[in-house]
């Protein structure tokens, strides 16, 4: 069986084959080629072997940003210049052979001389570059064929071009040569079997945007009951309605095929790469936030991740500590840093493993050892690895944008991508192929390979179609003239082509519909850009297909964008499934008492404002707290380190003050293992300040007889003293206080350290002193009365000069007062009744603003 070979350079053969079966011409025997297919279909009847290993676009790519970084080439050069170079050095060797490109960029005839002197000096270093390489490209197999090969043999193979599909002259005298000079010129007409007629368009569309327009023919779809895979959606700017398509259909869960791609930057692994970027980048890198943002987001698969690397049960809160811990060492790609700094903070660790904290870093630090190799191994690996991959219609697109980042990245071969981010990111990913029981989505140039007997044409608006003409600034329109008429399109030619392309489509549409028959071609446009708020004109193109054709207008509020309208009938007709929905119920819930277990300091956000403590503490709406890179140590994290001081000179028996301090810098030192300081220069001046603070702490000490509990978990049900007996609150406490110590005169104290510079506490006030206040309360209450609380103690350790003791009693007044504090906080929990109470200092550093209605106070 003789075998039909048709070269279209950049047609979907795949598609034209379906589509040509669909309308009665048997493809058996068909295949679609592009130039490169063809070189390697000569050169093996040939028996000619390609020497040098073929390499991709983004290959190509890559060895051209290469040498023109260590050569200098069109200086100063990023990633982003590469692609129009690889492209010039394309379209120049499509045109003629090296040295012929040569002559005639540095022909008298040449304009800008300088330019071309660069660019063929870039051209000559690339070929070199392959040939050391052992490499080879498309052309360079396009070129051997067409020199070495003989022609085919005729009665095995018939070939022919496609007047629509203009070949280079490479690919021509490629064709000629393998053809033996007897290939056919047919037209698309001919291919599917039907005569050339006028345009016939069904309906014109005017919509208000882009969104709007894709909405309506979703729309006309559905009202019209047409079958999704009889219908094809041709866009002529794939960059803007893929999106809109790809939105569109997922919000409805419509079957749809996008075949003219879909943004790279809308896929799971190009954001998870936008991410890792920002984790590696500038002075912060690898700092905890910039780490949970990518570890946590939802483009990382973590459980694969835990699969992967830990052993069990997936725990998020075991990954939570790892990652806090590794953010904190700011642990990233440099293998020599991230041993030095585990080792270092390890071997710290051991000197206290007997102590529980101690051997709880240790287990953690085990962990951080496996995450910090495998997120070590690169971004490559992150990408191909941990990219979170969709089950629904984005699935493909994923997959492929996975493979492509992941190709490129390899090629690369860098660390640092943040000045290459916006080209690795930027583009189309997956064209995909149609699919039973699916709309499909294409370019207006693969519009003739994908005819369905309903076509529909969108963004046929000035400022989409055919588009202004643009000049190659490597390859200019006087360069391309140097190679003779048709060599390489000017700007000027590349826009009317793309006009032609158009034309060509309809026609071959209409023709269809004459021989078939219940045939439908809508076109559409937009009046207005929604982004630059401008009015837009329709294209010429489409004003000359449509001349005496009534154009409908789709407002921006017409019923047809409501879901109730098409899409809503679709559902109920049951052209749509409506998929699984899930039951929602609202509950308002009035007593609030039981429902949770507050805090001591909860409490104090209450008495400030309670609305906040209804959004944060009831509602769970917490305000993201950020971690500051260049922080040395936070002030909670000082109190951690001072107490772990005082409990361990506790358990040693130091007494001396320098022999605490000293211990207490040493945890210090310990700790900024645990978090190497970005500037040195301030974890020197903090250290000595904390210094300070533990012996401020010490010496407020000297009253302490002994420490009864320190850190201990106290929890009670508060209740109040009545005469005719305790009455529950329904209010549930939990709480840690810093310590409960007994005084050398034999009574009993709360104590709680306050880092502070300024003193917020007075003495013997509920409303400052509530906190501790309460700890006394759950104290006494948990121990049944075997501990007596006498009074509490707010130690001022940063206060310079003055008294830096704050105490309260804890007598029977004090505790009538503490009645009715906790009196105001049943009832709100009784009532709901939580309202917004504005005020400077409590306002000033919330993040619930928002939401919380201060702004109507």
């Amino acid at each position: 069986m003789k075998e039909i070979i048709y070269l279209m350079p950049d047609a979907n053969g795949t598609e034209l084959v379906r589509s040509l079966a669909g309308y009665g011409v048997c493809p058996a025997g068909l295949r679609i080629v592009s130039g490169l297919e063809l070189a390697r279909i000569g050169l093996d009847n040939s028996g000619i072997a390609v020497s040098g290993k073929l390499i991709s676009g983004s290959k190509q790519t890559a060895v051209i940003y290469k040498l023109m970084t260590e050569n200098g080439f069109f200086e100063p050069s990023a990633y982003a210049d590469a692609q129009p170079v690889s492209a010039a050095f394309d379209k120049l060797r499509h045109a003629a052979d090296s040295s012929t490109v040569k002559a005639r960029l540095l022909s008298d005839d040449a304009l800008f001389r300088e330019k071309n002197e660069e660019l063929t000096a870039a051209l000559e270093c690339y070929e070199q570059k392959l040939a050391e390489g052992g490499m080879t490209d498309s052309v360079s197999v396009m070129r051997l064929a067409a020199e070495k090969c003989a022609a085919l043999d005729p009665e095995k193979y018939e070939l022919a071009e496609v007047e629509e599909y203009p070949l280079t002259p490479l690919e021509r005298e490629l064709l000629d040569k393998l053809s033996g000079g007897r290939a056919k010129k047919l037209t698309l007409a001919d291919i599917y079997g039907v005569s050339e007629c006028d345009a016939k368009v069904t309906a014109v569309t005017e919509a208000y945007g882009a969104s709007n327009e894709a909405e309506d023919i979703i729309g006309t779809i559905f009202r019209e009951k047409l079958p999704l895979d009889k219908c094809v959606v041709a866009v002529t700017d794939a960059a803007k309605y893929s999106q809109l398509f790809s939105e569109i259909c997922g919000r409805y869960g419509i079957n749809v095929s996008m075949g003219c791609g879909t943004l790279i930057k809308s896929t799971c692994p190009a954001r998870l790469l936008m991410l890792c970027a920002k984790w590696t980048d500038g002075i912060t890198a690898y700092s905890i936030d910039k780490l949970n943002d990518m570890l946590f987001s939802n483009v990382f698969d973590r459980k694969k991740l835990w699969k992967n690397c830990f052993d069990g049960e997936y725990s998020g809160k075991v990954l939570h500590s790892a990652a806090e811990m590794m953010g904190n060492m700011r642990l990233g790609l440099d293998e020599d840093v991230n041993t030095a700094r585990i080792a270092a903070y390890e071997a710290a660790l051991k000197k206290h493993e007997d102590d529980d904290d101690f051997k709880a870093k240790l287990e953690t630090l085990q962990n951080v050892k496996v995450l910090s190799a495998e997120l070590g191994k690169g971004i490559q690996h992150i990408i191909a690895k941990y990219s979170v991959i969709r089950k629904n219609s984005s699935k493909p697109a994923d997959t492929a944008a996975r493979e492509k980042l992941s190709e490129k990245l390899g090629e690369l071969e860098v660390d640092d991508i943040t000045e290459i981010l916006p080209q690795l990111t930027s583009g189309i990913v997956r064209s995909e192929n149609s699919a039973g029981g699916s709309l499909y989505v294409t370019t207006i140039e693969k519009l003739a390979c994908s005819m369905r007997p309903h076509v529909f044409i969108a963004g046929l608006s000035a400022d989409c179609f055919p588009g202004a003409p643009a000049e190659d600034h490597l390859v200019l329109d006087c360069d391309c003239r140097l190679f003779g008429r048709d060599a390489i399109p000017t700007s000027a030619e590349r826009t009317v082509r793309r006009r032609e392309v158009l034309f060509d489509a309809v026609k071959l549409a209409s023709a269809l519909a004459e021989k078939f028959g219940g045939h439908s071609l809508r076109l559409s446009y937009y009046n207005y850009d929604l982004t630059a708020l401008r009015a837009v004109n329709r294209s010429a193109a489409l004003s000359k297909l449509i001349e005496g054709t009534e154009v409908r207008k789709a407002g921006f509020f017409s019923a047809m964008m409501s879901k109730s309208d098409v899409i809503g009938k679709a559902y109920i007709d049951g052209t749509l499934s409506a998929g699984k929905i899930r039951d929602t119920i609202q509950t308002n819930a009035v007593d609030l008492r039981g429902q949770k277990v507050f805090s001591p300091s909860d409490l104090d956000v209450f008495f400030k404002c309670p609305k906040h403590f209804l959004l944060e503490k009831i509602m769970g709406i917490y305000s993201r707290s950020s971690d500051d890179p260049m922080e040395v140590i936070s002030l909670r994290e000082q109190g951690i380190v001072l107490h772990k001081a005082l409990e361990l000179s506790s358990v040693c028996g130091l007494t001396d003050t320098e022999d605490i301090v000293k211990l207490g810098e040493e945890l210090f030192d310990i700790f900024l293992l645990r978090r190497p300081p970005i500037n040195k220069y301030a974890a020197d001046t903090v250290r000595k300040e904390f210094a300070e603070m533990l012996k401020t702490a010490v010496q407020l000490a000297e009253d302490d007889k002994r420490v009864i509990s320190r850190e201990e978990e106290y929890s009670a049900e508060y209740f109040y003293d009545e005469d005719d007996g305790r009455i529950s609150s329904g209010i549930k406490l939990k709480g840690y206080p810093d310590m409960v110590v007994e005084k050398s005169d034999g009574t009993c104290c709360i104590v709680d350290f306050k880092s502070g510079v300024v003193k917020k506490h007075k003495n013997n006030d509920i409303d400052t002193c509530l906190q501790t206040l309460l700890y006394a309360y759950m104290v006494e209450e948990q121990s049944g009365g075997s501990i007596k609380i006498d009074g509490c103690e707010n130690r001022y350790i940063r206060l310079e000069g003055g008294d830096r003791l704050v105490k309260c009693g804890y007598d029977s007044t004090i505790k009538r007062g503490l009645d009715d504090k906790m009196q105001i906080l049943e009832h709100a929990l009784k009532t709901g009744d939580f309202p917004c109470r504005p005020d400077k200092d409590s306002c000033k550093y919330c993040d619930l603003g928002g939401i919380c209605g201060k702004e109507n106070k």
